[in-house]
């Protein structure tokens, strides 16, 4: 069978799509890896910080709790409350 020039084209297209597909689809899935690696180094830092400094922990998240409800009232305001 005969192949026209436009189906050749089409047929390079076609694959120079699937290739840089795979290509996002590998880096994508190296990223997600890498990201739940991270997490999890976090994690058990931060499991380790608490259980070595429980007062401070404690210290920071009422302060960090305090702000996140100082700015949730402040942005729930409406405009003409001001």
């Amino acid at each position: 069978m005969f192949k026209t020039p436009s189906q050749d084209l089409t047929r390079q297209a076609l694959d120079t799509a699937s290739d840089v597909s795979d290509r996002v689809a590998r880096a994508a899935h190296h990223s997600i890896d890498t990201l739940r690696h991270q997490a999890s180094r976090v994690g058990d830092q931060t499991v380790g910080y608490v259980r070595d400094e429980p007062v401070k922990s404690l210290v920071a998240a009422v302060a960090l709790g305090a702000l996140a409800a100082v700015l949730i009232g402040w942005l729930g305001r409406s405009r003409s409350d001001y």
